[in-house]
């Protein structure tokens, strides 16, 4: 038996292999029946709904005289039918597809246990499914009842559709009650966490004992994470640890494939690295489905990285950045530090009201911070608002100028903290801390900064200026706008202080305050 499963061609030439039986002396006669077979739950998996189903088309298409094709049957396995992704993405969506394009034949029957197999969206949802199907021509089956769904039965008895309307909004009332429970259950194993595992998924360095219900260390694939972390430490970037990875023969924990530069890059971003776990909630009022940050449980799994090893790549990564993706949405991107603590500020593309938040990379980790997100484009706004007022106060072809001075006490600076890292190295057993690591990259940052602006004047001509200016009054919108900007921002300014707590922030330069906001 051929299922309607996720390959695509495989369905396409099962409806097509359906469609050339049409011409089998044997069954031409007869009207073709397919089984659509859906539950939503995996632990029906062990249960006999499967068999149900299957039994109960069965005895109809032979009570019926229906040639039932069993070589496929459409299969919504573990798919839910409450968010209509059967429909959307699923076999059943398939099935549609097939019913378009002729594969399936008009005058068709379609089987089904009761219509809340079909759908359990809402109801106006669920009826423009069921319209779909009986205006291409297709007889919907509702095993249970044996109601007929066709043109010519609503024709007959039209409050029909109406029992059928009645059925979609119980089977909806029914699946909202539940989504309702189930997500008050989770909420409070969240909110209480009792030491207890509160997901049986973990990452994939990690491994969940069967008897004791532990989650430890997978001993290969941590010592393998330790390495990563410790090559980008020593300056490789995510693509040369994938490369050496690759030439050593170790193949990616997930399937028999080669690493790449993104997975090592998403694997060295990754907070569950120092035990944290990020606890989601899902949100589709909107059809905008995303995950909404709820809270972070510190020391919920094993520690394979130190927090303070962590952020130090973090710093490392921030610095080889150059915009990229996250510059279409944040002009501060590559650029902003906490208040509180001084780690990294990221711009993160949904937070708790499914809106772009900045989060402070140290209290991702709840490691000496404990600042809170906060909405990005209040940071942005108030920005853009004083930058418009310093950009109209300042005189181009003069705006900062450093000494040779300055850049000799930079370099200095950067000796003293390189010595001090090494120090640190020998003494933590080749470990730096998050400290230490810091003000490197501050000396490192301030001697780069000073050695490309340092000699001669820093300068904004009158057409960059008005362009800008422009830019600002008509409202930064596109991605192109975005990257420019925040290129110019990279090279005028040397941090933006942020503080998430009040919603406050300070740009400067080397070591200069420019503007508030």
């Amino acid at each position: 038996m051929q299922e309607l499963g996720n390959d695509g061609v495989i369905r396409h030439n099962a409806f097509a292999a359906s469609k050339d039986r049409m011409g089998d002396p044997t069954t031409a006669a007869r009207p073709i029946a397919y089984s659509y077979q859906r539950f939503s739950s995996p632990a029906q998996w062990s249960g006999d709904s499967i068999t149900r189903q299957h039994l109960m088309a069965t005895e109809y298409a032979k009570a019926h005289d229906l040639h039932l094709d069993e070589s496929l049957t459409i299969r919504d396995l573990g798919v839910s039918g409450f968010r209509g992704k059967n429909a959307e993405t699923g076999a059943l969506a398939k099935f549609l597809q097939a019913v378009r394009s002729e594969h399936v034949p008009s005058g068709s029957f379609l089987l089904i246990e009761c219509l809340d197999r079909l759908s359990r969206a809402h109801i106006l949802m669920a009826q423009s499914l069921l319209s779909q199907l009986i205006l291409a021509g297709i007889n919907v089956v509702s095993l249970v009842d044996r109601r007929i769904y066709s043109t010519e039965t609503l024709a007959k008895e039209p409050i029909s559709l109406l029992y059928a309307l009645i059925v979609f909004a119980r089977a909806n009332e029914e699946s909202a009650m539940k989504s309702v429970r189930a997500c008050e259950a989770w909420k409070r194993k969240r909110e209480t966490p009792k030491g207890d595992l509160i997901t049986s998924h973990v990452p994939d360095w990690l491994v969940v004992d069967a008897a004791t219900k532990k989650i430890a260390p997978h001993e290969g694939r941590a010592a393998l994470l330790k390495q990563v972390f410790a090559a980008a430490l020593k300056g490789q970037s995510a693509a040369e640890i994938a490369k050496a990875l690759n030439e050593s023969g170790v193949r990616r924990w997930r399937g028999d494939h080669q690493w790449s530069g993104p997975t090592v890059s998403t694997l060295l971003r990754n907070p569950r690295v120092t035990g944290v776990l990020p606890l989601f909630v899902a949100n589709d009022d909107t059809h905008a489905r995303y995950a909404r940050p709820a809270r972070l449980i510190a020391g919920y799994f094993p520690q394979v990285i130190k927090p303070d090893r962590f952020l130090a790549v973090q710093e490392i990564l921030r610095k080889r950045r150059r915009g990229g993706s996250v510059a279409r949405n944040s002009i501060l991107a590559d650029l902003m530090r906490c208040a509180e603590c001084g780690a990294v500020v990221r711009y993160q593309a949904f937070g708790a009201n499914g809106t772009p938040v900045l989060r402070c990379q140290a209290a991702l980790v709840k490691y000496q911070c404990t600042s809170p997100e906060v909405d990005y484009s209040l940071h942005e706004g108030k920005f853009l608002k004083a930058l418009r007022v310093w950009l109209r106060t300042i005189e181009p072809k003069a705006v900062y100028h450093h000494e040779k001075k300055a850049i000799l006490a930079a370099i200095l600076d950067l000796y003293e903290a390189q010595k001090a890292v090494q120090a640190n190295a020998i003494t933590g057993g080749g470990g730096i801390s998050y400290n230490r690591y810091l003000v490197l990259a501050k000396a490192e940052d301030r001697l780069d900064y000073l050695l490309d602006y340092g000699v001669t004047k820093l300068t904004l001509d009158r057409a960059q200026k008005s362009k800008i200016l422009a830019a600002i009054d008509d409202g930064i919108s596109s991605p192109a706008e975005r990257r420019e900007l925040n290129r110019w921002l990279k090279k005028t300014f040397s941090v933006a202080v942020v503080d998430t707590r009040n919603c406050l922030g300070q740009i400067h330069t080397d070591c200069d305050v420019v503007l508030s906001w």
